[in-house]
Order: C-alpha cells, then structure tokens, then sequence
C-alpha cells in the first residue's frame, strides 16, 4: 500500500510541475499580449491625433477661404457701386 502512495504521490507532484509550468506559460502569454494590446491602443491613439491635426489643419483652411471670399465679395459691391452693371 505504501508503495501505492508513494507513486500516486510521485504522479501529483509530476502533474503539479506540469501545472505550474502552464501557468508560467500563461502568464507570460498574457503578459506578451498586454503589451501587444497596450503598443496597438498607442498607435491607434496617435493615428487619431494625426486626424485630428489635419482636420484642425483643414477647418483653418476652410476659414481662411471664407474670410477671402468675404473680402473679394465687398469689393465686388464696391465696384458695383462705382460701375453701373
């Protein structure tokens, strides 16, 4: 009987060792993937600040075409003005 103990004993300690060795193999997978997940957010992050200067970049330009379409305008009804047409 004691025999029978001792390798029962010896096969939970074999699967024990096992068992620990998954887990560090799984930690170190979840880890690897964190920092896999983390690099993806920060490039997602930084591609949405890139769209959101040229968007800015774009209003700005959008604004500077009114301002000059305000100016050709006025000086259209000045001439208008002066010119009978």
């Amino acid at each position: 009987m004691s025999a029978y103990l001792e390798q029962q004993v010896g096969e939970l300690k074999e699967k024990n060792a096992e068992l620990e060795q998954r887990i560090a193999d799984l930690e170190k997978k979840f880890s690897e993937s964190n920092k896999n997940n983390q690099h993806d957010f920060k490039e997602i992050l930084n591609a949405m600040n890139d769209a959101k200067s040229k968007i800015s970049e774009f209003a700005e330009s959008i604004n500077w075409f009114t301002e000059w379409k305000k100016w050709i305008d006025k000086i259209i009804e000045k001439i208008k003005k002066i010119l009978p047409i």
